[in-house]
């Protein structure tokens, strides 16, 4: 229900441990899988079973892995990143972790950090433990901050280039509800949002 919610429509079906049931029960649990993601609207690109004793089947699944085509996100208006994780190693600075989003960074670039009101630049970037020029979008990236003591910077916090966000305390939203759960009225919640968890009260207009 989360994948269908967050809107991805292709999924693989990988089914491990079939050494510990017959071909026949793993046909009828095949079947039942296939039955149950029918209720959603995926496209499956294919179903496959596996299993560690079995190295062909491993390789099997490896292969059609590496035939499915790169997908590419389109870049978006401009530069985010949500802060997971903060650390300094010795002699380094600050470096924080997430993800790329919305538009690439480059080394040398201003950043500004929404939650503490501050400005820095990018002094270093890591991609795959790499160092690298920039970050594209959706790449796993550690930024190294100038002049940014790690006390003023915590998971959660947004970075982005100054003047794109303004601070807000309420949003309208639409919503859709997983099956059986409702949203009540003038009720406490926890918000996710990036890699940030706040208390909100929703309040419905209908």
């Amino acid at each position: 229900e989360i994948i269908n919610l967050l809107g991805l429509k292709e999924i693989i079906v990988v089914l491990t441990k079939k050494d510990l049931v017959t071909s026949e029960e793993l046909e009828l649990k095949k079947e039942e899988i296939l039955e149950f993601l029918g209720n959603f609207d995926f496209e499956i690109k294919f179903i496959q079973e596996v299993s560690i004793y079995d190295q062909t089947s491993i390789e099997k699944l490896k292969n059609q892995l590496f035939s499915i085509n790169n997908s590419t996100k389109q870049e978006e208006n401009f530069f985010r990143f949500y802060v997971d994780r903060v650390f300094s190693p010795k002699g380094i600075g600050t470096v924080v972790t997430g993800t790329i989003l919305g538009k690439k960074i480059e080394l040398n670039e201003k950043i500004f950090i929404c939650d503490s009101q501050i400005e820095s630049k990018i002094k270093n970037i890591q991609v795959h433990n790499t160092n690298a020029l920039e970050a594209n979008i959706s790449n796993r990236a550690a930024l190294n901050l100038q002049g940014i003591n790690i006390n003023q910077i915590k998971r959660g916090d947004l970075i982005t280039k100054k003047g794109h966000i303004r601070g807000f305390d309420g949003i309208d939203i639409s919503f859709k509800c997983l099956k059986d759960k409702k949203l009540n009225h003038n009720q406490i919640y926890t918000l996710f949002i990036g890699a940030k968890k706040v208390e909100v009260k929703v309040l419905l207009f209908d």
